[in-house]
């Protein structure tokens, strides 16, 4: 694949409703990503400085994945909840459950309620805004004034209950290790498991600080009061929504599949340490105390749906709904 030189002029630029739905088609693959040639525009690689990523396929594919997510979210109405029947919802819907999800066409008709025909319709003209936000960022990319290289931001963080890891020391290959599943493999859940007192908390502590700068939003919180997942995920909610007053679902499923919607718009690392207060003791492995079972429903729809987010936790006992997502 030949990709473009950088700084081509405007009517070079690989962009087309072609190229941007075979962009979208390696979306869950950041190498692969990174090898297209939308990975060459400039756009792309201010976003890669920005965000810390390497120089390789790898960090540019992070950077356009990251670009082509924010683009989509503009298609996103700013009122209501999901409908797909409704044709202000079609572009967003098409975008997310088609490419991010990775549903078939099939589904997605019969869901919107929609011919085949007007579905070719849609996404085309999806895949023609899609290529026209992109070129109006490129061209703005292109034109703006250079400036000196500063440091990254850090990150909007909430470090909640997390000690000071100035002491920490060795474990270098476990932290290089879990480092790579964060950063490189984009994994959606991470967990370290292992006895009391092994430093699994000092470990993550050491992995979440050093990841940090490549996420825009950063959480974590201690389980080991217990406290009621529709508390955690309305406190996460207000947090990733910049603390602006919103509706949040009262139904914990319809609450985490909001919270899965702004782990879709931007890049957070959410941190849930001492996982196993909320299991019940003496009892089976990973079995729930009772109240706490949708617990369970949280790990399976971060760990499952599609987005650009990171959980990480740990825990004296895996979480059955893990076994399943490996």
């Amino acid at each position: 694949m030949t990709i473009p030189p950088r700084h081509t002029v405007f009517t070079d630029m690989p962009i087309s409703r072609k190229s941007v739905r075979s962009a979208l088609k390696r979306l869950r693959d950041a190498a692969q990503l990174g090898a297209h040639p939308l990975a060459a525009l400039d756009v792309v690689e201010t976003r890669r400085a920005k965000a810390g990523c390497e120089a390789n396929d790898l960090g540019r594919g992070m950077a356009l994945r990251d670009l082509l997510h924010a683009a989509v979210e503009t298609f996103k109405p700013q009122t209501g909840a999901i409908k797909p029947e409704e044709k202000r919802w079609r572009p967003y819907f098409i975008a997310q459950e088609a490419y991010v999800a990775g549903r078939s066409r099939l589904d997605l008709q019969a869901e919107m309620g929609i011919e085949p025909s007007t579905y070719s319709h849609e996404e085309a003209a999806l895949m023609d805004r899609l290529a026209s936000i992109l070129c109006e960022w490129e061209m703005a990319a292109r034109t703006a004034p250079q400036q000196p290289a500063s440091p990254v931001a850090g990150p909007r963080a909430d470090w909640g209950e997390m000690r000071d890891v100035a002491t920490f020391r060795g474990r270098k290959e476990e932290l290089a290790r879990l480092t790579h599943w964060v950063l490189d493999e984009c994994c959606r859940v991470v967990a370290v498991t292992g006895l009391g007192g092994a430093g699994k908390t000092a470990l993550l502590e050491k992995l979440a600080t050093g990841v940090a700068p490549h996420f825009e939003a950063v959480i974590w919180r201690s389980l080991l009061n217990a406290p009621a997942l529709p508390d955690i995920v309305r406190d996460w909610i207000t947090f990733l929504s910049d603390e602006q007053p919103l509706a949040i679902p009262e139904r914990v499923d319809q609450a985490v599949t909001r919270l899965v919607e702004c782990l879709r718009g931007r890049r957070c690392l959410l941190v849930l340490d001492n996982f196993e207060a909320i299991f019940q003791p003496n009892q089976l492995t990973g079995h729930y105390r009772p109240g706490y079972e949708a617990y369970g429903q949280l790990l399976a729809a971060i760990g499952e749906r599609s987005h650009q987010s990171c959980l990480l936790l740990t825990t004296r006992e895996k979480p059955q709904e893990l076994a399943r997502l490996a």
